[in-house]
């Protein structure tokens, strides 16, 4: 084999890698981040134990598997609370300052 052969198949691996690699990556990106974990029955009761309000949720993908997870229930805020919380004025405050 010639030094121009060895060079052409050199660039061939080179981008069959460049190309192949990152298209391998792109199409298992799903199973690579998204790692599937069942919930265990025990930690399913312990949650259960822990968080009495949470609500069983299910949701069904489209190749027929569901992704059951315990659903808490919001907590309502109102605007002052929530001012409070971030240690600025809420809209009532406002008010009553412009009319001071």
């Amino acid at each position: 084999m010639s030094g121009e052969g060895l060079l052409v198949a050199a660039l061939k691996i080179a981008a069959a890698v460049a190309i192949g690699l990152p298209l391998v990556l792109y199409l298992a990106q799903d199973s690579l981040i998204f790692y599937r974990q069942p919930l265990a029955e025990a930690r399913s009761a312990q949650i259960a134990r822990a968080y009495p309000s949470a609500q069983a949720f299910a949701l069904a993908a489209a190749d027929g598997s569901r992704l059951l997870r315990p659903l808490r229930p919001a907590v309502r805020q109102s605007a002052s609370s929530i001012a409070d919380a971030v240690g600025s004025p809420a809209p009532d405050d406002r008010a009553r300052e412009r009319a001071v």
